[in-house]
């Protein structure tokens, strides 16, 4: 496909169409989450850091009562251990401000916010000027109607954050400020942990001095919120780590593994853990492998090294256990270059192929796996909600073979990529 297979979205009628329909539908979405403040995830973040600031350990102190106090629940059916936070104490102390207000009024606040989030990080994707805006609105609209957005505000998620920062990262790196992009890229790491798989990105690139920056500031950073949380709740973090390298995420290595043993009639047990493990080992080396493969083999230009990344934010959820359905946002970046790449006729069909099947993959899983109970009805069939879920680790699987694909096309004439800066 070449720039030619694009024009449709340059039309006013289809990008007007297309703005519309999302526009409606992606506010009438979030103004359904009214009463999504009683529920997970935002209870969990609300009751574990409001306790944490009455100086309660939310690390060892069942949340459920508090919550019920405050009108709302932490019980997660598929996670018992939910009851006790697992997230970092950064997170936890960046989001105590919130606590201060009732929690409708910091619900409302927190997704605001990351109707912002979502905001810039388009606003960051546009960078390519031969984009007619036509086309711009019909990109700007697929993204809203991409369903894992929607997941993650249903679930008042923290990625939009988390993926705003690393691509903020990546811009100032850009532009030659390497303490602001490493600070960045460790500020990430520290509220979620899991982007410390960007370091491999980083490391393949040769960006010494952002590497310094980064270790710099996670010193820092670990340093400020023990001295503001304390050593003794600080340090019992560590121990519900064990619990989150324990779930098994749909987007992830660990969670296909375990559907695949689970669906193959494994029986479980102690060889079914270890054929587990050895399996998502192997696998996780494989997907890492791959893409230091292809970060080894570009030319050092702008155009590959955004590529790269978008490449090894796909490869950090892959190989992440806790990587759920809607950290999906983070394969928008890999949209954008594959778009902006088949603007320029820079994209082979291979590619597109791939990334198209990966969006409506992740689309139509997600409206099974949201209407599943009505299909039931509908077909008299009986269609586990997990075996839903469980084959969304293939629209991650297509997503990672589109990047790869594009990442290692030997020739292009792309002049914009989706992190680009004008000279």
């Amino acid at each position: 496909m070449n720039s030619r297979g694009l024009d449709m979205f340059g039309r006013p009628r289809v990008a007007l169409t297309l703005g519309l329909g999302a526009l409606i539908y992606f506010f009438v979405f979030v103004a359904s989450m009214e009463v999504r403040w009683r529920s997970l995830d935002f209870s969990a973040y609300y009751v574990w850091s409001r306790l944490l600031r009455s100086g309660i350990n939310p690390y060892i102190t069942n949340g459920e009562p508090f919550a019920r106090a405050w009108g709302m629940s932490i019980l997660d059916r598929t996670n018992p251990a939910a009851l006790l936070a697992n997230y970092p104490p950064t997170f936890l102390l960046l989001f105590e401000p919130l606590t201060w207000l009732s929690p409708q009024s910091a619900h409302w606040i927190w997704t605001i916010l990351n109707v912002i989030f979502l905001a810039l990080v388009l606003v960051m994707l546009d960078s390519d000027p031969a984009v007619t805006n036509w086309t711009r609105l019909s990109f700007i609209s697929l993204a809203l109607l991409y369903l894992p957005i929607s997941l993650h505000f249903y679930w008042d998620q923290a990625q939009l954050l988390i993926l705003l920062l690393l691509l903020a990262g990546l811009r100032s790196i850009q532009i030659g400020r390497d303490f602001a992009g490493g600070a960045l890229i460790a500020l990430a790491c520290l509220l979620k942990l899991y982007p410390i798989v960007m370091l491999g990105y980083l490391f393949f690139w040769r960006r010494w001095r952002v590497m310094a920056y980064v270790a710099i500031t996670l010193a820092f950073g670990a340093l400020i919120t023990v001295m503001l949380v304390g050593r003794d709740i600080s340090v019992t973090f560590v121990p519900r780590l064990s619990s989150v390298n324990d779930l098994m995420g749909e987007l992830s290595v660990s969670g296909a593994v375990y559907h695949v043993l689970k669906f193959s009639g494994v029986p479980p047990g102690p060889f079914a853990n270890i054929a587990r493990q050895l399996l998502t080992a192997f696998a996780d080396l494989a997907v890492v492998g791959l893409a230091i493969r292809a970060t080894l083999l570009v030319s050092a230009d702008r155009v590959h090294e955004d590529r790269t990344f978008a490449l090894w934010l796909v490869a950090m959820l892959l190989i992440t256990p806790s990587s759920w359905s809607h950290y999906a946002v983070m394969l928008i970046p890999l949209f954008a270059e594959i778009g902006l790449a088949a603007n320029e006729g820079a994209a082979s069909r291979l590619a597109i192929g791939l990334a198209i099947a990966s969006y409506l993959l992740a689309d139509i899983l997600l409206l099974g796996w949201a209407g599943h109970e009505l299909l039931e009805r509908l077909l008299d069939v009986r269609f586990p909600v997990t075996r839903i879920t469980g084959l969304f680790f293939a629209a991650g699987v297509l997503a990672f073979a589109s990047g790869y694909c594009l990442a290692n096309q030997t020739e292009s004439k792309s002049k914009g990529c989706f992190m680009a800066v004008p000279p």
